[in-house]
């Protein structure tokens, strides 16, 4: 079994939820909550409050995947939905700094029912990245009994948004017309929770066992690239490091979405 590694694009400066959303006002009020439930430290709290200017880390964490040899693919918005309120135009020279520092990029998709909308996020992301070939997964895993043949139709390389949201469950690929589906299996959000990093470790190393145990040639993993920080995010971001740790030590080989396409269908 290889570990596919991929990141999510949710946010990407402070000043983009200003008056659009209720991103920051959600966070404050979280943090407050994990800070009486001695979750989160006082200095975490003090940073989440003071944000700051920028709220990804791409940068960093492309950084840490290039120095542990992961292929890592990035997620990029193409519209704005629940959250994800960044533009097209911040969006692009970010893809493109991504691309030039050899790393896959694709979308991530907002629409997953009106086909029309679906195809405008595929034919603006082409237009950005100049690629002709991608894959997507969509914002808050959302799909219905449609939403992939309708990917599909967009001409989507792959996909990888189904995800059991109640329960783990390790699926294999499989297609759906021309295009790969690969379910996803870890996710940082439900597995390792503010102050319960040790209990979200355990779960996940199980998790990638049980992949391994059943068969699964891949292993499909989503950290978030906003948590790859150590004031704001300390557990988010020592899971993420000790699981690709763990993956290391247990022999794992990392491979991209595109890679594991090659051996499918071989």
């Amino acid at each position: 079994m290889k570990i596919i590694i991929s990141h999510d694009v949710d946010h990407l400066y402070f000043s983009d939820h200003l008056l659009k959303d209720l991103i920051i006002e959600k966070l404050w009020v979280r943090s407050f909550i994990h800070l009486l439930q001695k979750r989160i430290t006082l200095k975490s709290f003090f940073y989440r409050i003071f944000y700051g200017k920028r709220m990804n880390h791409i940068t960093e964490v492309m950084e840490y995947d290039k120095k542990h040899f992961i292929p890592s693919v990035f997620f990029f918005g193409m519209d704005n939905v629940l959250g994800m309120s960044y533009s097209q135009k911040k969006a692009s020279s970010i893809i493109k700094m991504v691309l030039n520092n050899n790393f896959a990029v694709g979308v991530h998709g907002c629409n997953y029912q009106n086909l029309e909308k679906m195809q405008k996020e595929h034919d603006d992301f082409m237009n950005i990245s100049d690629l002709k070939s991608f894959g997507i997964r969509n914002h808050y895993v959302r799909f219905d009994d449609e939403t992939f043949e309708k990917m599909d139709k967009c001409c989507y390389k792959y996909d990888s948004t189904e995800f059991n949201k109640n329960e783990l469950e390790t699926k294999k690929p499989y297609k759906v017309g021309n295009m790969w589906e690969f379910p996803l299996h870890i996710m940082d959000g439900y597995i390792c929770f503010p102050g319960k990093l040790q209990q979200g470790l355990e779960s996940t190393f199980a998790a990638i066992e049980k992949a391994k145990e059943e068969g699964c040639p891949y292993c499909t993993i989503l950290f978030h690239d906003y948590q790859f920080d150590e004031k704001r995010y300390p557990d988010e971001k020592k899971w993420y490091e000790k699981t690709i740790e763990y993956c290391e030590q247990s022999g794992y080989e990392f491979i991209s979405y595109d890679d594991a396409i090659k051996e499918l269908e071989a």
